[in-house]
């Protein structure tokens, strides 16, 4: 019960935003703009996988170069060929899954609704290991250098062996009472480890070693209401280059040096779903599903798109010279990296999206919370 009380759900959220107890404040969606499409997208095929039954969880896809791991609520694991859609193998987990597809080490990683991370061989969908980590796990798990790193909705960290699933060891966190319904991936770089939390904070560790090395305030509380001293990290930090750009919810948007976690540069911002970074700047959606691009350097607002505002849109990627974001109504839109201009849109399905699309090589793979998976590319 203390698992359910202390997390609120994506819908909830979006209803009190403006830091309101009313749901009378939920904005309607922006009506979709009219535009000359400049590029032209084709739907390549389209598969049924399983979804999350209305459960408002970010299912997220996992992948490799060749393959698409999808899984739905009630525990059916696929892995697609992602050239075709065909099928390569399922396998039916008597769990209820409320965690995405984790990739990495030959292992296809998902967490259960009582704290079980599951490995599933990425080869045959054969269980290789489960292992207990005593919460939920929303977030996706880190997989690298012999490790699974996962954190919990009670903001603990538990650093498992990847071959067999062993505690190796454990970091235990201060969530405040009430947080998002998510969780940020941590980000293993070499032998060390980044994590935001939802007090608000980075955090550094040994990878190997577990201790602590710094961290970093992106967000202070604020307010004297619950909902208005929400500051989690659930959007997973990106690294690039030595500098780690981090976003929370109510807060801000930061730069920061990884070996040190000194500040380069801030802006204000309230985000809970994610960044991509091109070579030169780094893009992120916000609370209202505005999509803002910010000079890598120093943090500047290069462009801000407003036109799918209330439309509950995912995090950006990035495909060529173009950003892609989906959103609750199943529409796919395509933007100009450079401007943020509307480029394409196309209707991917009649349900909501809430995973962030994936892109591998010139193609974007979208699964809608039905548990319908599709491909699309450009036509050249």
């Amino acid at each position: 019960m203390r698992n359910i009380l202390r997390t609120l759900t994506l819908l909830v959220m979006a209803a009190l935003l403006g830091a309101c107890s009313s749901s009378e404040n939920l904005e309607k969606p922006s009506p979709l703009v009219n535009f000359v499409p400049k590029i032209q997208v084709e739907k390549l095929w389209r598969q049924s996988v399983g979804g999350s039954d209305k459960k408002y969880l970010n299912l997220q896809i996992g992948h490799d170069q060749k393959t698409i791991y999808t899984v739905g609520y009630y525990g059916r694991v696929y892995a697609d060929d992602a050239q075709n859609g065909n099928e390569i193998w399922h396998r039916a987990l008597h769990a209820n899954i409320i965690s995405g597809v984790s990739v990495g080490d030959q292992l296809a990683i998902v967490g259960d609704n009582v704290g079980n991370m599951i490995a599933l061989n990425t080869q045959n969908g054969k269980i290789v290991w489960q292992h207990n980590v005593g919460n939920q796990v929303l977030g996706l798990a880190a997989i690298g250098n012999g490790v699974v790193v996962v954190k919990t909705v009670a903001d603990n960290v538990v650093v498992l062996n990847a071959q067999n699933g062993e505690e190796l060891w454990h970091f235990s966190g201060n969530a405040p009472t009430l947080i998002l319904r998510g969780g940020s991936q941590p980000k293993i770089v070499g032998n060390k480890l980044i994590i935001g939390f939802a007090d608000g904070k980075l955090r550094e560790f040994n990878l190997h070693k577990g201790t602590l090395l710094w961290q970093q305030v992106i967000a202070q509380p604020q307010g004297g209401f619950p909902i208005q001293r929400l500051v989690d990290i659930t959007a997973s930090p990106v690294i690039s280059h030595g500098v780690t750009y981090v976003v929370t919810y109510q807060g801000n948007i930061q730069a920061l040096e990884t070996g040190t976690g000194q500040m380069l540069w801030h802006h204000k911002l309230s985000s809970y779903t994610g960044l991509a970074l091109s070579s030169t700047n780094l893009y992120v959606t916000d609370a209202k599903s505005h999509i803002y691009s910010f000079s890598q350097e120093d943090g500047n607002v290069v462009w801000k798109q407003i036109k799918l505002e209330a439309r509950t849109i995912t995090a950006p990627v990035l495909l060529g010279d173009y950003l892609i974001v989906a959103d609750a109504e199943g529409y796919l839109h395509w933007l100009s990296q450079a401007s943020g201009e509307f480029v394409a849109r196309e209707q991917a399905s009649g349900d909501a999206i809430r995973s962030t699309p994936v892109v591998i090589d010139d193609r974007v793979y979208v699964l809608d919370t039905h548990g319908n998976l599709a491909a699309y590319k450009l036509v050249k």
